[in-house]
């Protein structure tokens, strides 16, 4: 009689080993061996500063430094010594974007690391950075594999794939249509062309009196839109901004009015900024404080009228 059999990898290597088989009230001693196998897989992907699913706010930024952490385990039940080669790719996205290429094509880079192959029963993380500036607001896939020399069970489970979004956004200051006119340098004036930087929307505003300015929040071609505190500071310390912070939601204007002045007839600089993933947008609005005065013109008799 013969048999064949297999052992799981729950089962210890050895050899010289000795059980008995009993068939229909006899006992056969028999001698086998256990020969080990290692098995690498990709137990799981995250992205640091991230948390699953990825989308939305917890989508891969436009611009942040990416930093992907791939889990290798040897599930096997033998130890052995070399390495691994791990990498990540992506697919998808918005037709005709070059994420996904290589960093030549302004995409990922492909990101690759080596690390130590892990003893059996036990993991190691594997971890790479990727570019994404190139990356286009969209839906993509991302795959991490592994390849070695090293002998395994099998190769069926040396990869794995996840969905995520790319996501981007822009600040800007909305200029009521009504109020927009041309400087000499270019550039948006609110109200009339006073001493202001040519490329940045300035408002003039009456010493003591108000002023509102309006930010947008763009998020156009993100899959999941999400909102985004936005911060709201000014370089002089006597115009301040009554709620600093504000949740704003996307592709949506807020309006601020800020109802302090400066000490004197000043230029004054307002900044909203927000970060998402550690990339920074921020609009400016600089406010031309200025005074205005009534001078009061002597109509003397003696000056002859004509029709």
């Amino acid at each position: 009689m013969s048999w064949n059999l297999q052992a799981l990898f729950t089962f210890v290597p050895g050899t010289a080993l000795a059980t008995n088989i009993t068939f229909q009230g006899f006992s056969f001693p028999v001698n086998y061996a256990v020969t080990g196998q290692a098995n690498y897989v990709i137990q799981s992907i995250s992205f640091t500063g991230h948390t699953p699913p990825y989308t939305g706010a917890q989508g891969i930024q436009v611009g942040e430094n990416l930093v992907i952490n791939a889990v290798v385990a040897n599930v096997g039940n033998v130890s052995q010594v070399g390495q691994i080669t791990v990498f990540a790719s992506c697919s998808g996205g918005p037709a005709g974007n070059t994420a996904c290429s290589g960093g030549g094509g302004g995409g990922t880079g492909n990101p690759i690391t080596t690390i130590a192959a892990p003893v059996a029963g036990t993991a190691v993380t594997a971890t790479m950075t990727a570019t994404t500036n190139g990356f286009v607001p969209g839906t993509y896939s991302g795959t991490v594999a592994l390849t070695t020399t090293l002998a395994q069970s099998s190769t069926a489970d040396d990869s794995l794939t996840l969905p995520f979004e790319a996501v981007d956004f822009n600040l800007s200051i909305v200029v009521p249509a009504g109020f927009l006119e041309t400087q000499p340098g270019g550039g948006a004036t609110q109200v009339r062309a006073l001493a202001g930087a040519p490329s940045t929307p300035t408002q003039n505003v009456l010493l003591g009196g108000t002023a509102q300015i309006s930010v947008s929040l763009d998020e156009t071609g993100n899959p999941t839109p999400f909102a985004l505190l936005v911060t709201a500071t000014t370089d002089n310390a006597a115009v301040t901004f009554p709620t600093p912070t504000v949740n704003v939601n996307p592709n949506s204007t807020v309006v601020t009015t800020l109802t302090t002045s400066p000490a004197g007839a000043v230029p004054v600089t307002a900044v909203y900024s927000a970060t998402n993933h550690g990339a920074t947008k921020n609009a400016v609005q600089v406010l031309n404080y200025v005074t205005a005065s009534v001078t009061p013109i002597n109509c003397s008799s003696t000056v002859p009228v004509t029709h």
